[in-house]
């Protein structure tokens, strides 16, 4: 049902119709009291999974972002999963259910977005942004959920006057001083293990021994 929502609901005319009879109020109203904390969105991910596609065709439209701003609980729900949520540590960077429904969501949030009426309920939110912060800086998100937050945080600052009061805040600040840190770690490592590999090709002594150990010291990092 929601694959043929999903569909359809790009369409303006039949999101206008979805708003007229409800139907996003109903649906979430049956899906709140099943997601009550972390243990029963992993249970039901899959489902979710297609309900958030369909909230995220939804709100590609014009008319889409401005009637979704009335479901509140819509916004509520989503802010709640992503608060929730806990990223699992794992070592392929293939998609699972769980990092669709955070991308799904993200999307939606990011096309919603673009109403300016709807940015404030975002930045009126004390806990969001250090939130979305939190998924960049995080080395356990996959990098496609990460990239995702990142197109959501753009939506969200593109053209909001609002959004100097919101950002100059400890958390927000906080937040961007670990993203600082995380980025030039990884500029670090970069940089050593290039300087490595380099004394390697050109046969200088134990230097291979040099490159096993920068290789042990991503890992480690990565796992931290």
């Amino acid at each position: 049902m929601f694959i043929l929502l999903k569909s359809l609901a790009m369409s303006a005319d039949v999101a206008k119709e979805l708003m007229k009879q409800r139907a996003i109020d109903e649906i979430q109203a049956m899906v709140s009291p099943l997601c009550k904390n972390e243990k029963d969105i992993k249970f039901i991910k899959h489902w979710l999974c297609s309900y958030t596609g369909m909230l995220a065709a939804f709100a590609t439209t014009e008319d889409g972002q401005k009637s979704i701003i009335k479901c509140k609980p819509v916004f509520d729900f989503c802010l709640f999963v992503l608060d929730s949520v806990t990223p699992p540590q794992q070592e392929s960077t293939e998609i699972t259910p769980l990092n669709q429904l955070m991308m799904n969501m993200l999307l939606f949030l990011r096309n919603t977005s673009f109403s300016k009426s709807n940015k404030l309920i975002f930045t009126s939110d004390k806990a969001f942004l250090p939130c979305l912060l939190a998924f960049i800086s995080s080395r356990h998100q996959h990098p496609r959920v990460r990239a995702y937050t990142v197109a959501l945080l753009w939506a969200i600052v593109f053209n909001n006057q609002q959004i100097k009061a919101t950002i100059n805040t400890e958390n927000v600040r906080n937040e961007l001083q670990l993203i600082q840190s995380e980025y030039q770690r990884h500029c670090d490592i970069s940089q050593y293990a290039h300087y490595v590999t380099r004394n390697a090709t050109k046969g200088e002594p134990e230097a291979h021994i040099l490159v096993n150990k920068t290789q042990e010291v991503q890992r480690a990092g990565t796992s931290r």
